[in-house]
């Protein structure tokens, strides 16, 4: 039986992947001095998040349990990459898109 791969599912399979794995490296490099542990750990939940709605109504509640992050976040926002932007915009608490 042959398989036919578009290429939105690879570029699904992709992100999961590197998503998965920054957030593995990211818990790894966490103890070190330098916080880049952290940064990695977000760039690998917003990579997981942009095809896990479960994931983006979560990171939404979190964004309105503290509203002072999510104005940070939505000032940093024009400034992303637009992967990242895209996932800020749709887990915005106060443009409340569902998906």
């Amino acid at each position: 039986m042959k398989q036919c791969f578009t290429l939105s599912k690879i570029y699904t399979v992709l992100r999961l992947v590197s998503g998965f794995t920054l957030i593995l490296l990211g818990l790894l490099i966490t103890p070190l001095p330098i916080p880049i542990g952290l940064l990695l750990i977000a760039f690998g939940l917003t990579l997981l998040a942009y095809d896990s709605p479960s994931l983006k109504n979560k990171i939404r509640n979190f964004r309105k349990k503290y509203p002072k992050l999510s104005d940070k976040l939505r000032q940093v926002e024009p400034r992303t990459f637009f992967i990242f932007r895209d996932v800020l915009k749709k887990t915005d608490p106060a443009r409340e898109e569902i998906d």
